[in-house]
């Protein structure tokens, strides 16, 4: 579902094609720090063990918050003296969406 995203954030968590070095949503990977090691990619915008494992790491602060009477998860990222904000019902997904904000637009 949202196969742009996770591919942007698995060349920011450092993940790339392990046929020819780049990034390519749907096929195996060489992991960071665990080369030579294939895997298919994490799905970073469904997973909060992805995201905590290869993401969150990244991040100089993080703050997740969630109240009963709302049916979302509000994420505040601080990164380099900026912050940025996310905000859905999935909870890696609201992470993914702070995170895009910091990797800016695809090129």
């Amino acid at each position: 579902m949202h196969e742009e995203l996770n591919k942007k954030l698995a060349e920011w968590a450092g993940f790339c094609d392990a046929h020819s070095g780049t990034s390519k949503a749907g096929i195996s990977y060489w992991q960071p720090g665990k080369y030579p090691h294939k895997a298919p990619c994490p799905r970073f915008t469904e997973s909060l063990d992805a995201c905590f494992e290869y993401l969150v790491p990244k991040l100089y602060y993080i703050e997740i918050k969630s109240a009963s009477n709302v049916p979302f998860v509000s994420v505040k990222i601080s990164h380099e003296n900026r912050d940025y904000y996310g905000k859905h019902e999935i909870p890696a997904l609201a992470i993914c969406l702070a995170i895009e904000k910091i990797i800016g637009p695809s090129v």
